[in-house]
């Protein structure tokens, strides 16, 4: 589903910034993928995004001490409701 209109960003592609260790914040959502700098209308749909691809990476133990690091697998990648995850 499109997140940010103005960036062309889809949800999974906030799912898969968080469990590649690229997005962890609103901020680096906002640098790395553009999410909310354009008109900005898409700030809380971002956050939301956001926030339930940081509570997924935390099932799958990416924030546990010294989990951090493991390799994304392309089942970790498979998310239910998303569809096919497999990166563009």
């Amino acid at each position: 589903m499109y997140i940010c209109l103005c960036k062309s960003l889809t949800d999974r592609d906030i799912h898969h910034g968080v469990l590649r260790g690229e997005v962890a914040c609103m901020q680096s959502l906002r640098e790395r993928l553009g999410a909310s700098t354009g008109c900005g209308s898409c700030a809380a749909a971002a956050r939301q995004c956001l926030d339930e691809a940081l509570a997924y990476k935390r099932c799958l133990g990416g924030d546990r001490a010294g989990s951090g690091n493991r390799e994304v697998t392309a089942a970790d990648l498979h998310m239910p409701g998303l569809g096919d995850a497999s990166p563009a």
